[in-house]
């Protein structure tokens, strides 16, 4: 794809990696911003229901990541980059998602490997496909100014609402006076899809005195409070549709996978929160009712956080395939932010669950098991590269539970000692997770919390069907040609030109229904063989 090239930001005095990374980033904003201004001014808005802000963070994945096409130097901070798209286009499944690793400095902060510099930049669109736009037209239809957040979600989760207080908010404010429509600001309301929600989350409980005060509603959909449990396959098996043959490529993207600190956060919940919520949690109309992860022989209950050294020297979770436990260890205490109570009565949950006529689906996993693996020896200078064909994954999925086929309902929603009716959950036969925010349901209940019960029921909805997926055969078809092309290429990131020259008619024909197809399973994870 053609490189995109953005203004350079206001020069720092000789800025580090992060600081120009940041100033990188936030100059993104500040052309959305301005496109933010554009649209609320010629909007027309006819009375009705207060007029406010939207602030939506999408889901994990959810986001396109650029990366710079040169290398940030400290010798020349100010140079300016040129971005290409790694995430997610056809180049993504022909070697750049191998090029999204990060690294750790001796700060203890996470950069991208090699110095070069990635940055957020749009929805993901497949073959024309994204997964909010339903989202966006219904904001548009009913007096609600949308504000897409787009941001890194391989990066730690703290760091991204931190950015959003401390950068991005002074600058949002700045620019609605400097435009002369202050009240942009000053009424708004925050929306978070999946791993999104998060963030939202940690902005609720940073209580910023600005934000705090002008802070309408903070509202989550399907976001895994309490865990995802198919995160835990990806370190030790790597992700299906994008491991090729499923032999040499998963033994490169595994470390890659293990890099990003944001997903270290996913594991189910420990055992000290299991102990302190069980009863809310087996209350609930989705109940969990039993610790959802256990030990592979015995079954008895395995804390994902606190994986111990077994008999004979086994391990849970295999160091050199990159897995980093001192990450493992951070994540836990942010983690519990995560899962802190809040009883902020502005704090909402929406949830999906998938329907059978009437019924509940229980389709979603709901529960995973964790085996021992031998530990490697080490030979000098250190062992082989963690091989997920010949070792085995740790992990297995032992149970199922009603969901939106990726999330379990009992995840969605963080129980509430003094707001329990905070939980709104959202049912269909046709809904699912990735795109929960183009659902009739969940704008439906967006409409009842934005716009009050009054004016919801008048709320415009746009029909949105579901979209047209690929049928397993099409999409086998297409992972097949890649990793065939992959074995040809040998090696060798293919162009643009190339990619498009070799697909062949049926998956060409096939393309737009893989695009809904491959970003569903993208974060489902469906359990299939490669190719």
């Amino acid at each position: 794809m053609a490189p995109r090239k953005r203004p350079t930001p206001a020069k720092l005095t000789s800025p580090t990696y992060h600081q120009r990374r940041d100033a990188e980033q936030l100059e993104v904003y500040r052309r959305d911003i301005g496109t933010f201004i554009s649209n609320y001014r010629r909007r027309t808005w006819a009375g009705g229901p207060t007029r406010q802000t939207l602030f939506f963070f999408p889901g994990g994945m959810a986001c396109q990541l650029w990366r710079s096409r040169t290398k940030f130097k400290q010798s020349d901070p100010h140079a300016g980059f040129k971005y290409d798209r790694l995430w997610l286009d056809l180049g993504t499944f022909f070697g750049n998602a191998l090029k999204l690793g990060m690294q750790q400095d001796q700060d203890g902060l996470f950069r991208d490997q090699h110095e070069y510099i990635v940055i957020a930049d749009g929805a993901v669109n497949l073959a024309g496909c994204t997964p909010h736009d339903g989202l966006i037209d219904w904001c548009s239809d009913n007096n609600v100014d949308l504000f897409v957040f787009n941001w890194d979600w391989r990066r730690r989760q703290k760091e991204c609402a931190e950015f959003f207080v401390r950068q991005f908010w002074p600058l949002f404010s700045q620019s609605m006076k400097d435009a002369n429509i202050p009240e942009a600001a000053k009424n708004f309301s925050l929306l978070g899809h999946s791993f999104g929600g998060m963030i939202v989350k940690l902005i609720l409980e940073g209580n910023d005195p600005d934000v705090a005060r002008k802070l309408n509603l903070a509202i989550t959909a399907a976001t895994p409070f309490y865990g995802y449990g198919e995160q835990s396959h990806r370190w030790f098996e790597g992700e299906e549709l994008l491991n090729g043959d499923g032999k040499e490529i998963p033994k490169k993207l595994i470390p890659v996978i293990c890099s990003m600190p944001g997903l270290y956060v996913l594991h189910y919940l420990d055992l000290e929160t299991f102990q302190r919520d069980k009863a809310e949690l087996a209350r609930d109309d989705f109940p969990l009712t039993n610790y959802p992860s256990v030990d592979a022989t015995t079954h008895a209950p395995f804390d994902p956080w606190h994986p111990q050294t077994g008999p004979d020297n086994r391990i849970r979770y295999p160091t050199h395939s990159g897995f980093m436990l001192d990450e493992l260890k951070h994540a836990l205490d942010f983690y519990k932010s995560i899962v802190k109570r809040n009883e902020d009565p502005r704090f909402f949950n929406i949830r999906g669950v998938r329907l059978n006529g009437q019924a509940p689906r229980t389709d979603t996993v709901g529960a995973i098991s964790c085996d021992w693996i031998k530990a490697p020896k080490p030979p000098p200078p250190k062992p082989p590269p963690y091989d997920p064909a010949e070792e085995g994954s740790p992990i297995h999925n032992s149970s199922a539970a009603p969901g939106d086929n990726t999330q379990p309902a009992w995840t969605a929603r963080l129980v509430s000692s003094a707001n329990p009716g905070r939980c709104r959950t959202v049912t269909g036969e046709d809904l699912t997770h990735m795109f929960l925010m183009n659902d009739r349901g969940t704008l439906q209940q967006l409409g009842s919390m934005l716009l009050g019960a009054a004016a919801a029921p008048n709320a415009i909805i746009r029909a949105r069907e579901a979209p047209a997926f690929a049928t397993d055969d099409e999409l086998k078809e297409f992972l097949a040609w890649v990793a065939d092309l992959q074995l040809r290429k040998a090696g060798v990131l293919p162009t643009d030109e190339e990619i498009a020259a070799d697909m062949p008619v049926s998956v060409r024909r096939s393309f737009p229904r893989l695009g809904a197809r491959i970003i569903e399973d993208i974060f489902k994870r469906p359990q299939r063989p490669p190719g």
